[in-house]
């Protein structure tokens, strides 16, 4: 249904994608082939308002390690080189315009940052201790494979009020690989425009984003690739396709815990396909406040492919509206609470209302399960006139004991046959 964003296809990935533990030592890829035109490896630096200029395939315009540290204040980046591997570019950094290794530290204030090339990213930061924070940055990349933002094996990059483009395929504009990894975005705006360039990308680590507006204008909006996490708060997001996309580990892939979502508010537009869209594995969705839009009408879609799919959402204070479906073979709780109210359709879900919450139907339904928690009654579901099955085999609902029951505006709750 959904193809993997990354555009990488050597060893490289391959080991990462299966967690092996060789990713996170020392790649003598980097040790041999990072270099920047300006370069600090030791002690501390400092710049002022000049031009950082990179011609040179697999070259940074600049280039800090082994602890160094350094401050730029209002610099002018540009690269146009072209790296030779798409694999050293997107795992470890090689030809991206500003590159931080080995603990290397890097502030960036009031930047301009643009590049031409393919596997060209703008910042990346890769292993334990290695950081780049940059305040009021305007970063455009044109080439594929070229994020405006990347963390591998532990990196870490903080944003402040960033301005963001990239235009060629696969370039996500924030990108977490490998372990440790993180990204945070206070404010800003972000665009994408490429196939396959979604606004966040959590394919490690993990990414956060509080008050940033974005819109990816050729992919969904976010991809959380695996058992890691997105966090957002007062955050905009939209997205051509799906809201969010959350794919399940590789096999082989050591067992890890869930794929998380955390969003406070803000909102997550999907304009052709679902809000959320799942693909497999265990996931965990918490929405709080948040304004989930569905232009196509369709609020999860979790299918089960060849990964096993268990999906739970807690839905607190929300007010949505859209269908909810879960393919055969996978698995999908719903639970509305603190007063959230969903109008909408329900194919295969397993539903929990307590007794602020309501559920307006607007299509016949099928549940694998109802439970009422904390004294509501059946009269927090208003039908409509439709019909809503359930499996009287299932546990949960041996308090309906096979029965039916009228719904609230007419419509039935019966078991199936």
């Amino acid at each position: 249904m959904l193809a993997r964003l990354f555009p990488i296809v050597g060893p490289a990935l391959l080991l990462l994608a299966l967690g092996h533990a060789a990713v996170a030592q020392e790649n003598p890829l980097l040790s041999s082939a990072a270099s920047g035109v300006f370069t600090v490896l030791t002690g501390q630096a400092k710049g002022g308002r000049q031009n950082y200029v990179s011609n040179e395939a697999d070259k940074s315009a600049i280039f800090v390690s082994n602890g160094a540290q350094l401050v730029l204040t209002s610099p002018q980046i540009m690269t146009t080189g072209n790296a030779s591997s798409i694999d050293a570019s997107s795992l470890y950094g090689i030809n991206a315009a500003v590159l931080a290794a080995k603990a290397g530290r890097i502030k960036i204030v009031d930047s301009s940052l643009a590049t031409t090339g393919n596997g060209a990213s703008g910042l990346f930061a890769i292993h334990p201790g290695s950081l780049i924070v940059a305040s009021n940055l305007t970063a455009k990349t044109i080439g594929r494979a070229s994020h405006d933002a990347e963390a591998s094996n532990g990196g870490r990059i903080v944003l402040d009020n960033a301005t963001l483009v990239t235009t060629g395929p696969s370039s996500a504009a924030l990108a977490t690989v490998g372990e440790g990894s993180v990204i945070v975005a206070n404010g800003g705006t972000i665009t994408t425009h490429g196939e396959a360039s979604p606004i966040l990308y959590a394919a490690s680590g993990k990414v956060v984003a509080v008050a940033l507006t974005g819109e990816a204008r050729g992919s969904e909006a976010a991809v959380i690739d695996g058992a890691h996490a997105l966090a957002l708060k007062d955050s905009d997001l939209t997205g051509a396709r799906c809201g969010l996309v959350i794919y399940p580990d590789q096999p082989g892939t050591p067992a890890k815990s869930e794929a998380q979502l955390t969003m406070i508010s803000g909102s997550l537009t999907a304009r052709t396909d679902a809000v959320f869209c799942i693909t497999g594995g265990k996931v965990s969705l918490n929405t709080q406040g948040a304004k989930l839009q569905a232009f196509a009408g369709e609020l999860l879609h979790a299918s089960a492919n060849s990964a096993e799919t268990n999906v739970i959402w807690s839905a607190s204070q929300e007010i949505m509206t859209g269908t909810i479906v879960a393919d055969r073979g996978a698995n999908v709780t719903l639970a509305l609470r603190d007063a959230s109210a969903w109008t909408g359709a329900a194919t295969n879900i397993a539903l929990v209302l307590n007794s602020a919450s309501h559920w307006n139907v607007t299509a016949d339904s099928n549940l694998k399960s109802l439970t009422l928690l904390d004294g509501a009654t059946l009269a927090a579901i208003k039908g409509n006139g439709h019909t809503i099955t359930y499996d009287p085999h299932e546990r949960a609902n041996q308090w309906l004991a096979g029965q039916t029951f009228d719904l609230m505006d007419s419509g039935t709750l019966t078991p199936s046959p």
